[in-house]
């Protein structure tokens, strides 16, 4: 800045010197002259003011703050963000209320997906994840101060009788088989709620509604923690279970019973249901849906995937060339999306 003053008022003695009447004529000029001089000038101040302990202009570039490339911000993530010391650890408490047959043995199974986070992603601070008895209107969420998941034993049971409720008559069989399903869909919830943790502790650039976001951030984990090198069948069946949670849901925010029986017989793509629905589950569980497709189609090679998706449409799942494709193809885009933006934690 003393720079500038200096230059400043020689510019302007000079300008003294001559006429009054040049000084009126060039006055446009001068000004011109002396904002250039300053927007140049304090543009280059900060290369030699930095703070004494502050980052060289090397450091801030391989830290990967932000990058000027062709006169564009380009938004970077950093290489080395995370803490290596940093877990993500679960707890489960003994549950105050009898569970149904089947769910305690599916929730047991989250340890192993929680080794695999921790062997393949980062973090800056521990993450615990409670399951606990909390009768709670909040359901399953994040603490961000406490570093906390919640996971109540409550809201998994409440997506058990729901699935049972719309079920006609169900034997002992089936209900297990629906307590496994919320035992698995509590998997994702997991991830859904670690993924809000992610983007907060480490700023991440996410496009749209967070809570979108995390549902697709979710099924890019679970892909990444249970990947088997091919069709990812264990992944996509956590989250077929989550779709099912939230249809059922759906069924009850709605009010229409027939809805979840009405699908596989009258409709030919759950897509054409969403114009109509106006509820957060109902939208949630399509979008569970065809995160359970995209993910099996990871290893596929990009020049099959059309014949794939041909013959996923002939196969009796509900899946519409025209109206589910198109989005099966963007949730690939989306995951490779989530590939550069997860380079800040990924190890």
């Amino acid at each position: 800045m003393s720079l500038y003053i200096f230059v400043a008022k020689q510019v302007w003695s000079r300008l003294q010197q001559n006429s009054v009447s040049m000084v009126t004529e060039k006055k446009w000029e001068a000004l011109f002259l002396l904002s250039f001089l300053f927007v140049f000038l304090t543009g280059l101040a900060p290369c030699g003011t930095l703070p004494e302990n502050g980052p060289s202009e090397l450091e801030s570039a391989s830290n990967g703050v932000l990058e000027q490339q062709h006169g564009t911000a380009i938004q970077t993530q950093n290489r080395a963000n995370y803490n290596p010391q940093a877990n993500l650890s679960v707890n489960f408490h003994t549950p105050k209320q009898s569970l149904p047959p089947g769910l305690m043995e599916k929730l047991e199974e989250i340890p192993h997906t929680i080794d695999q986070f921790n062997k393949k992603f980062g973090l800056k601070r521990d993450i615990n994840v409670e399951f606990l008895s909390q009768d709670t209107k909040y359901g399953i969420y994040c603490d961000l101060d406490q570093g906390l998941i919640c996971i109540p034993y409550d809201d998994l049971l409440m997506s058990y009788d729901d699935l049972c409720e719309i079920e006609d008559k169900v034997n002992e069989a089936q209900k297990r088989k629906l307590a496994e399903t919320v035992g698995k869909s509590a998997q994702v919830s997991l991830m859904h709620e670690l993924s809000h943790v992610l983007i907060n502790d480490f700023d991440l650039a996410v496009p749209g509604i967070e809570e979108d976001a995390c549902d697709d951030m979710a099924a890019y984990l679970l892909a990444n923690c249970l990947d088997d090198g091919k069709s990812n069948e264990e992944c996509s069946d956590l989250l077929e279970a989550w779709f099912e949670v939230f249809l059922a849901s759906a069924t009850f925010e709605e009010t229409t019973p027939h809805l979840t029986t009405s699908v596989p017989g009258n409709m030919a793509s759950l897509s054409r249901l969403i114009p109509s629905q106006h509820s957060t589950s109902m939208m949630r569980a399509y979008r569970a849906y065809i995160s359970s497709l995209t993910v099996t189609l990871l290893h596929c090679h990009p020049d099959d995937i059309d014949q794939v998706l041909e013959d996923m449409s002939k196969s009796g799942c509900m899946l519409s060339p025209k109206d589910d494709c198109p989005n099966i193809r963007s949730g690939l885009r989306s995951f490779r999306a989530w590939d550069k933006i997860s380079v800040s934690f990924r190890k």
